[in-house]
């Protein structure tokens, strides 16, 4: 490719499903293989590289035996087509996003039909209308995130901060998929996914819990009301596309064994590399600015909430904690602050001095954590 930003998101999405790729700067150097000598089953090239190159350079390109699809990053010229055509290739003409993309991939790999017949299929749109994303999330930390790694998904995404909230965006306007966290204060997503199974004013769209490897009774009431399935929280983008892209068939994806990483440490670097590649280092220093916002406002809330005996003031306030600091790699705050969370869950009612006793210790222990990642932060800010 000789189009620069078109091969590294095009390379992005690749690596995110899992695909062995070689990259090449040009498309008339010769047969391209694999380091172990394999051919590539299909061969990317975007219009620039396309139009340098005359046909034989393409044949030895494609000599290995693999399909040719060429990407054109800007509007397809008069004369692209007729060359395409020529040479036996296909033709994904711009905008390219991650869907349109995979499913060309999907059908040249699987023997496919041409361009004319996908094209068909569909009704005849060359290009359907890109996805409409709906993200549902109290905290703005988690909403920042998810909405960054959508937009460079080619989604259209709008933004609500509880249930009534995306109740009404859904009323304005129709959304493809909706992102919604399942404990949000004035209405949360298990009522507001509720109603919309329950009136046709808020669309028929796929409705995703965004949860934090949470409880599985949790996720059996997420299935009850008519979610389609959940992704995991902090977000990875190559787990946000895998789920977007798949077909919605009735059944509800139910977790596997999935594990907490890097919960012992302080900051989590692996989770702040994934950061950076979604936003630099400017997001980062953002998201910390945002965190030590909200979470001086969450710790007074857990204060109040632990001073007057308050089992579900005590959940909300881990729960908020816990989910800003997964998603900035703040691993063990977020794990202590789990625990707080679960132990809420379960003590709800209980007004006993042992119980209350446990949920005080807990939290002055999300306290001292929230101190040493105030502090990891600042030395972290002063970095970026």
């Amino acid at each position: 490719m000789e189009n620069g930003s078109l091969m590294a998101r095009v390379g992005a999405w690749l690596q995110s499903w899992g695909a062995a790729t070689v990259m090449s700067p040009g498309g008339g150097e010769g047969p391209v293989t694999f380091p172990d000598g394999r051919s590539p089953e299909v061969i990317l090239v975007d219009d620039a590289a396309f139009d340098a190159c005359s046909p034989k350079d393409f044949e030895r390109l494609c000599s290995g035996g693999g399909s040719i699809l060429v990407v054109a990053g800007g509007p397809a010229g008069d004369g692209l087509p007729r060359k395409v055509a020529a040479c036996q290739m296909e033709t994904l003409t711009a905008p390219i996003g991650p869907y349109r993309l995979h499913d060309w991939l999907v059908r040249l790999l699987e023997g496919g039909g041409p361009a004319a017949q996908i094209a068909e299929e569909r009704g005849g749109q060359e290009e359907p209308a890109p996805r409409r994303v709906l993200v549902a999330d109290d905290n703005p930390v988690n909403r920042k995130v998810a909405a960054l790694m959508l937009r460079q998904m080619g989604c259209h995404v709008e933004e609500a901060a509880d249930g009534s909230e995306a109740l009404s965006k859904l009323e304005r306007e129709p959304f493809d998929v909706v992102l919604m966290d399942v404990h949000m204060p004035k209405m949360d997503g298990l009522e507001a996914c509720r109603r919309i199974r329950a009136d046709r004013r808020y669309g028929d769209p796929r409705v995703l819990a965004m949860t934090a490897l949470t409880l599985r009774q949790d996720l059996q009431r997420c299935q009850e009301v008519g979610m389609d399935g959940y992704i995991s929280k902090p977000l990875e983008r190559k787990d946000l596309e895998a789920t977007l892209c798949q077909r919605r068939d009735g059944s509800f994806r139910q977790p596997g064994d999935e594990q907490e990483s890097g919960k012992d440490q302080l900051i989590d670097e692996e989770r702040l590399d994934v950061l950076r590649k979604v936003g630099g280092d400017g997001l980062v220093a953002n998201m910390a600015r945002l965190f030590v916002e909200h979470a001086r406002k969450n710790r007074e809330a857990l204060e109040r909430a632990v001073q007057e005996k308050d089992w579900n003031g005590i959940r909300e306030a881990a729960h908020a904690l816990k989910g800003s600091a997964l998603n900035l790699g703040l691993a063990r705050l977020g794990a202590v602050a789990r625990r707080l969370e679960e132990l809420a869950i379960r003590m709800e009612g209980d007004d006993s001095v042992e119980s209350i006793e446990k949920g005080t210790a807990l939290a002055g222990s999300v306290g001292r954590e929230l101190d040493a990642a105030f502090t990891a932060l600042r030395s972290l800010q002063a970095k970026e």
